[in-house]
């Protein structure tokens, strides 16, 4: 199996199960679960009543085209249809959810970052989810990483969860894990934090039954905590982690040996002074050149190209309480059309949205409580850089070529929208195959002029372009790599 898939996340769903008694005019919203479909520019958002509620462990995955096979909230599973699927319940099953939070099961994992959806490598249609366990009363952090596989095979494609609770890791972690391509582009890294926080623990899985597992610690030891966050940078060179006493740590990453150095760390002073800034979530930039640190009160944008990294905090958004509905800002996800958005710490009905994450300091156009999601969310979807492909020219560039045909047809698949286009035009080049290496846009007018380029970033499936000043006529639209055409396709500017 090849790393073909390039729509596994534009599908997601947040939010608690209906209760119509319970809808506010005031904010024109209630609970249910609310639907954001990346298929369509611009994005379609829908809500429904499917009788599961997301507290805040959130994994959703769909098809290489798009289409939603299943969700979890850390605790089920359930197909497009929404049904339970086959063995698909009790997922964690223990102390946790009878002793430390009795009655909570139904809610699913109370933890951010904590249930994770790969495509398997060596498997087709076949999806593996990691998820953390909490068996000890002595504090919430769990002992076990755990592994339950679901064969969407099975069922007339309705799915089956064929192992469940298989013990991946069983150290003291801090509830996160984070997961990276391997080098070659069909492996995974997965990467979950120790005690102290220092030290990290790597796990190389190729879809066979037991995982690579490694341990490595570098930099300045530090308490763990029990608030966290770690990521993988889009282009998976760089690994952030952070802790609740404000405790930032930037390594970078090999993807091919799954070596973890040191590069610096630093202590937030708002965070480790104050109460109630607790750093709940990091998200890089789609071309991995910022991070943003997410921590209740602010959102802190740092630039990756400047040393000190620690200089180059920017403030980018401020907590206002006394605006109603207001989100804090617990934690964002890159979205496949290269926004963050931004979800609130103690639940909200709207999500705020960095609208350009590469762009510096306000240039970033942030945007507070800028969607009206209509129901209450604790938690977005928390999806890796599906469409990340191999290191080309390296020793990790192994991938077998026995599919080549069929990834090679899937590339050429490219979509323009609206046609004809008048202002904003929508590119759809999420079937690039990125172990071929990057790609680059270019649209040329009728006698063959270039009227715009720009390379596309690895995270991204689709790239909006405004047209508004081309002149009327007929136009190429062109997705190249290394000068050589990839995709083509007609475009009529009105």
């Amino acid at each position: 199996m090849t790393a073909n898939a390039q729509k596994n996340d534009y599908i997601w769903l947040t939010g608690y199960e209906s209760a119509p008694s319970s809808y506010d005019s005031g904010c024109q919203c209630g609970f249910g679960i609310s639907k954001f479909d990346f298929n369509r520019t611009p994005v379609a958002l829908t809500s429904d009543s499917l009788g599961i509620n997301f507290y805040r462990a959130n994994s959703v995955i769909s098809d290489s085209s798009g289409n939603l096979l299943f969700y979890s909230n850390g605790v089920e599973v359930r197909n497009s249809l929404d049904q339970i699927i086959e063995n698909g319940d009790s997922l964690g099953y223990g102390p946790e959810f009878t002793s430390i939070y009795p009655g909570s099961f139904y809610q699913g994992l109370p933890f951010p970052e904590s249930s994770l959806s790969l495509p398997n490598p060596a498997k087709e249609n076949v999806y593996d989810i990691f998820y953390g366990y909490v068996d000890t009363m002595a504090g919430i952090l769990p002992t076990k990483l755990l592994r339950a596989q679901v064969d969407m095979n099975a069922n007339g494609g309705l799915g089956k969860v064929t192992e469940k609770d298989i013990v991946v890791l069983t150290e003291e972690n801090d509830l996160t894990i984070s997961a990276v391509r391997h080098g070659n582009g069909r492996d995974w890294w997965l990467c979950t934090n120790q005690q102290p926080g220092n030290c990290h623990t790597l796990m190389l899985y190729n879809g066979s039954d037991s995982l690579t597992l490694s341990s490595q610690c570098s930099g300045p030891a530090f308490p763990l905590g029990d608030a966290h966050a770690c990521r993988f940078s889009p282009d998976g060179s760089s690994y952030v982690t952070t802790n609740d006493s404000g405790y930032v740590s930037i390594f970078n990453f090999d993807r091919c040996t799954g070596n973890l150095s040191f590069r610096e760390s630093f202590v937030v002073s708002e965070i480790a002074d104050s109460v109630g800034w607790t750093p709940l979530g990091i998200e890089f930039s789609p071309d991995s050149h910022f991070f943003y640190l997410f921590c209740a009160a602010r959102i802190f944008q740092y630039d990756l190209a400047i040393s000190p990294i620690s200089s180059s905090k920017e403030t980018i958004a401020a907590y206002h309480p006394n605006i109603p509905y207001a989100p804090d800002y617990f934690g964002g996800q890159l979205t496949p059309d290269g926004k963050i958005y931004v979800t609130g710490g103690s639940g909200s009905y709207y999500l705020s949205v960095i609208n350009n994450p590469n762009g510096k300091g306000d240039s970033c156009g942030f945007g507070d409580h800028e969607i009206n999601i209509h129901n209450f969310s604790l938690g977005l979807p928390y999806n890796p850089n599906y469409r990340l492909g191999s290191l080309t020219q390296s020793q990790c560039d192994s991938l077998s070529v026995s599919t080549q045909d069929v990834r090679d047809a899937k590339e050429q698949i490219l979509k323009v929208f609206p046609n004809p286009a008048s202002d904003i035009l929508t590119v759809d080049y999420g079937f690039t195959d990125w172990n071929k290496g990057a790609v680059s846009l270019e649209i040329v007018n009728a006698v063959g002029q270039m009227i715009y380029t720009q390379s596309l970033p690895l995270y991204s499936g689709f790239q909006k372009v405004d047209v508004s000043q081309f002149a009327s006529g007929m136009y190429i639209v062109f997705i190249k790599r290394n000068n050589g055409i990839v995709a083509n396709q007609k475009l009529v500017k009105l």
